[in-house]
């Protein structure tokens, strides 16, 4: 074999694995990229929607201890409905206190979930209503 066309075989391999590997890279880019793209879109799209968010939040809370009180269930389904929402950034310290509650009352720790309720009671007037009669029913 000539050294021309092993210079030829050379530069073709080389070459061809040059094009290959570019590929695969600007393939990984693209799904970086586009990755990337849609959680900064979900993100925006959370901070928008935080309104909405919200007054949804606080009917499904609501509802959630209106459906507690009507039909008597246990605190671990109150628990279980309570995590089954979509809580916005205002009101997770809120969403905690209600879970870590009524998990202590899960558990028979009835004084610091009762004391727990109360100051959220007084914290958030738009729940006081239906904190009040939890309590009330509860306790």
């Amino acid at each position: 074999m000539s050294i021309g066309r092993i210079l030829f075989m050379v530069i073709f391999l080389f070459s061809t694995s040059v094009v290959l590997a570019t590929g695969s890279v600007t393939e990984k880019i693209m799904n970086d990229s586009t990755s990337a793209i849609e959680s900064e879109t979900a993100v925006l799209d959370q901070m928008f929607n935080q309104p909405q968010l919200k007054e949804k939040y606080k009917q499904q809370l609501v509802d959630v201890f209106k459906l507690f009180s009507e039909s008597e269930g246990s605190y671990e389904q109150l628990e279980e409905s309570l995590l089954g929402l979509t809580v916005p950034t205002e009101y997770k310290d809120l969403h905690f206190s209600l879970v870590s509650a009524i998990n202590s009352l899960n558990h028979n720790q009835s004084d610091p979930a009762k004391k727990n309720l109360e100051r959220l009671k007084e914290a958030y007037g738009w729940l006081a209503a239906n904190l009040s009669l939890f309590i009330a029913n509860n306790f």
